[in-house]
């Protein structure tokens, strides 16, 4: 059952185990390789399958150390900063890629995301607080794609919801307009 939703995909996510984020990583970009890349493009994007099976034990575990967190973020840092540099891939395309595990279209798009989506609540698990919405973000990054940034706001922490796919982060924010 795919879920489309990124406010329920964040729940999902949390009680995947380590193996299910993995396979789902793996499979969102083998579907990415199936799209029109130039070759630089595709080895840069099968890199992260690599990357994925060599550091495994370090990007899905559930209490990572300081050390696998400092690794974590270097491979994040790496991958990113080459694909603006050498493949000058937008902060657009940099989301719908390693941000979300959501289905890409043939125009290299996930289905549109807006403000309201990504600032707004997913469903939540009867075990959660009903206080507060649940968090969206975790930094400005991952509200480039509508034009925002992640502020502080009085919402429920989400454990490894936000991120990219080699440092999955807590989501501590909700996306705001600038």
């Amino acid at each position: 059952m795919a879920i489309d939703d990124p406010k329920q995909q964040r729940g999902a996510y949390a009680a995947f185990t380590p193996i299910q984020r993995k396979a789902l990583w793996i499979g969102k970009i083998e579907e990415v390789l199936t799209l029109d890349w130039t070759e630089k493009e595709r080895r840069h994007l099968q890199s992260v399958i690599d990357i994925l099976n060599v550091y495994y034990s370090i990007i899905f575990t559930n209490e990572p150390s300081l050390e696998d967190i400092d690794k974590r973020e270097v491979l994040e840092y790496r991958w990113i900063e080459y694909a603006r540099i050498e493949l000058s891939w937008s902060d657009t395309l940099l989301y719908d890629l390693i941000y979300t595990p959501l289905a890409m279209n043939v125009d290299k798009e996930i289905s549109s995301i807006s403000f309201e989506t990504l600032s707004s609540a997913r469903l939540k698990s009867g075990r959660e607080n009903f206080q507060y919405v649940d968090c969206s973000c975790g930094r400005d990054s991952e509200c480039n794609k509508i034009g925002g940034t992640c502020r502080p706001r009085n919402c429920n922490d989400v454990v490894r919801g936000c991120g990219t796919v080699f440092n999955r982060i807590t989501c501590n924010g909700m996306c705001g307009e600038n």
